[in-house]
């Protein structure tokens, strides 16, 4: 990780993508900041702060720390959610739901998880005919 060294940039004068992008890479090289110290370091209000890491949360995994002197810290980023399958995977999950239907009859966790790949499958089959 690089250290950040500070220049002697006005803080308050910052944009909010640029203070976010110097939040962020202090949350990378460092254990846990706090709000408190991001809010003296940029001479702004802790709830902008605040409005900083939520959107920030966004984008990567930022992790609230709990404990007596809390802050936040830099987990990694985001991966994307929206999931594209060729048809020969969306067979293939179809096919491990059945079989687990198969196997586990008696479970209610195992149809509940089925029911749920199902699901998923219908909703991936209905996007595939689009």
């Amino acid at each position: 990780m690089t250290e950040i060294v500070e220049t002697e940039i006005e803080m308050t004068k910052l944009t909010a993508s640029v203070r976010r992008e110097i939040i962020l890479d202090i949350l990378q090289c460092r254990e846990i900041v706090t709000a408190k110290e991001l809010a003296s370091r940029f001479h702004v209000d802790r709830r902008t702060i605040y409005n900083d890491i939520d959107y920030l949360q966004g984008h990567y995994l930022i992790e609230r720390v709990r404990s007596r002197y809390g802050g936040y810290r830099y987990i990694g980023p985001k991966l994307n959610r929206e999931v594209v399958l060729s048809r020969n995977e969306l067979d293939i999950i179809r096919r491990l739901g059945r079989e687990v239907k198969l196997e586990h009859r008696d479970k209610v966790v195992y149809n509940r998880a089925v029911k749920k790949l199902e699901k998923q499958a219908a909703l991936l089959k209905i996007q595939e005919d689009k």
